[in-house]
């Protein structure tokens, strides 16, 4: 029976397949994710309005709710770094928060008084050049992304456009590069994959079920090589839920598969013993 072994090694190969994988949608994002998007929270403008950081973390919150999000609170809404959201660290000098106008912006406040003291703020790979002083964009470079616990899945909302500085060509590609145990055997070994980006803005991430402590951003194309994202989502390897068994139809004809492969094998023994 040697077709037995080829469907087996089929089957085999089809679930190592789907074993690292791009997203392309925040829906791919499993149960259990965090996704975080950036927020100034005025300091002065704070006691003004008649909130605390408190309390104007927690009315933020239930706006964000429905967009199953949660505020990360920056010390700036302009070329400040590092960002740290939970469980995630982006190098210092390598990713600044980011006013300008972004088509990636997307948190209406209803609250007039909650509008003034906080602000939405984005991420980009470089200093912006409009700082007194400052000769043009510093940058942009690689990001390197920290994470306290083993992830599975990693993802951001990236602009492939730049409508406060047109001069600024945005990147193409986004590649993401970690170090995995892809064989469950010690050794780590190194995962790249690119995802090209369209026009406007897209979600875009890896699933790597073998876990990841550190991934490396590398913006591709464009005369810049700059990115500006946000909502930024991670899933700890612990809550990653392994791959789906097939769809009916797949299931359903693998064991239709294997009996007829049994009952050929019956017929041809009788046939021997004959």
């Amino acid at each position: 029976m040697q077709l037995f072994p080829s469907l087996l090694c089929a089957a085999l190969a089809l679930g190592a397949a789907t074993a690292q994988a791009q997203m392309t949608a925040i829906s791919q994002m499993q149960d259990g994710a965090k996704a975080y998007s950036l927020f100034f929270f005025n300091p002065d403008r704070l006691p003004k309005e008649g909130f605390t950081l408190g309390t104007a973390t927690s009315a933020l919150n239930q706006i964000l709710a429905p967009l199953a999000r949660t505020a990360c609170g920056v010390a700036g809404d302009l070329n400040v770094s590092p960002i740290n959201c939970g469980a995630m660290h982006f190098g210092a000098n390598q990713l600044f928060t980011y006013d300008r106008e972004v088509p990636l912006a997307d948190v209406v406040i209803p609250d007039p008084a909650l509008a003034r003291a906080v602000n939405q703020v984005f991420a980009v790979n470089f200093l912006s050049p409009v700082v007194v002083g400052q000769p043009g964009y510093f940058g942009p470079r690689n990001v390197q992304v920290h994470f306290d616990q083993a992830m599975a899945q990693f993802g951001m909302r990236v602009a492939s456009v730049n409508g406060a500085f047109p001069d600024l060509a945005l990147i193409e590609t986004l590649r993401f590069i970690v170090s995995t145990d892809l064989n469950r055997d010690g050794v780590l070994e190194q995962v790249q994959i690119d995802q090209a980006l369209p026009l406007g803005n897209a979600f875009v991430g890896i699933q790597v079920p073998t876990g990841f402590t550190d991934i490396t951003l590398v913006g591709l194309g464009g005369a810049s090589q700059a990115f500006q994202a946000d909502e930024f989502s991670y899933l700890r390897t612990a809550d990653f839920t392994s791959t789906p068994v097939p769809e009916p139809r797949t299931g359903g004809t693998l064991l239709a598969g294997l009996g007829v492969m049994t009952l050929l094998a019956r017929r041809r023994a009788a046939r021997r013993r004959d």
